[in-house]
């Protein structure tokens, strides 16, 4: 379940109701989807046939979302401790950046924290872990780190075969805060 901290005043969100009133306030819509496989938490990083195998699990709330909200593309990112240049990889997520698409994720194992960047300065983490259903809406100022255990399993959505990619804010600005 998904867990809020707000970075101004350390106040911590971890009432499900409280936390999906929190972020829709912030145009974020958080749900929970059915658990995962339960093969998925023993492995360490999937081959293609078990990420089309989490795809297959899902596929009810995928074609939902496709029809509902126009996503066209799923596919899955798999990244743990034995993921190869992991720290590379990550560093592309943990600058303020947006997107010009809608950030969706849906977290089958592991977990990480979206941070976000307010327009009045406020900032907050979200802690997703498995089970959670994140859309952060396009041009939401955000980043995104793995907690220390260096592991996640998530299904992202796409409105365009292309994926999406980052725009970051400019030097001067904000960075992020660290959890």
């Amino acid at each position: 379940m998904a867990t809020i901290k707000l970075l101004d005043s350390g106040k911590e969100i971890k009432d499900a109701a409280e936390v999906t009133k929190y972020l829709a306030k912030h145009g974020i819509i958080s749900q929970v989807w059915p658990a995962p496989p339960a093969w998925l938490s023993q492995k360490q990083n999937l081959t293609d046939d078990e990420k089309q195998k989490v795809l297959e699990a899902y596929k009810p709330q995928l074609e939902n979302e496709k029809t509902q909200r126009g996503y066209v593309f799923a596919d899955v990112i798999s990244m743990s401790v034995n993921t190869p240049n992991i720290d590379q990889a990550l560093a592309k997520f943990d600058k303020l950046h947006h997107h010009t698409e809608d950030e969706v994720r849906y977290i089958a194992d592991g977990e990480g924290i979206f941070g976000f960047d307010c327009k009045d300065g406020h900032q907050f983490l979200i802690n997703v872990s498995s089970g959670d259903y994140i859309i952060i809406p396009a041009f939401n100022w955000h980043w995104f780190l793995l907690t220390e255990k260096k592991n996640i399993k998530a299904i992202r959505l796409f409105k365009n075969n292309e994926g999406w990619v980052p725009v970051y804010k400019d030097a001067t600005a904000t960075q992020p805060a660290k959890a």
